[in-house]
């Protein structure tokens, strides 16, 4: 009896294990890279004016620094630095383009991590059911 119990532990751990490794390979490339390119558009994160312009002075307060980022920002926003002239009309005029994802058919990766995920969460239930049927078990023997 004793040995049941140890195996429904053993299979709820692998579930659990098992959802967990699911999870963090989820995330793909594409989720990485979209992540980057928003923190880039709304300077977030490396990409801030504050970590961008490096660590503050020992020289300035931080009021002193905060006002020296605040008026590079404003100069780079008012000449739009590191953008010419005639790039900066055609970035106004351009109209959005339109990227086609190409279908490769079924998606196995994905389907590997839904039928793994399943897999663990019947392995959790089933592990579950055996320890509480076992307990109920030996709770009525010692009981009786």
């Amino acid at each position: 009896m004793n040995s049941m119990v140890r195996i429904g532990i053993a299979i709820t751990a692998a579930a659990a294990m098992l959802a967990v490794a699911g999870s963090a390979v989820a995330q793909s490339r594409g989720d990485v890279a979209r992540g980057e390119a928003l923190n880039k558009r709304y300077q977030l994160g490396a990409y801030s004016p504050s970590a961008q312009a490096g660590p503050k002075p020992a020289a300035l307060t931080t009021q002193q620094w905060e006002a020296e980022l605040a008026r590079g920002a404003a100069l780079n926003e008012r000449y739009v630095a590191g953008v010419s002239e005639g790039s900066r009309n055609a970035q106004a005029i351009a109209a959005p383009t339109a990227v086609a994802a190409t279908a490769s058919g079924f998606d196995w990766g994905s389907a590997g991590i839904g039928a793994g995920a399943a897999i663990g969460l019947s392995l959790l239930g089933i592990g579950t059911a055996v320890v509480v049927r076992q307990t109920r078990r030996s709770q009525l023997s010692t009981a009786g």
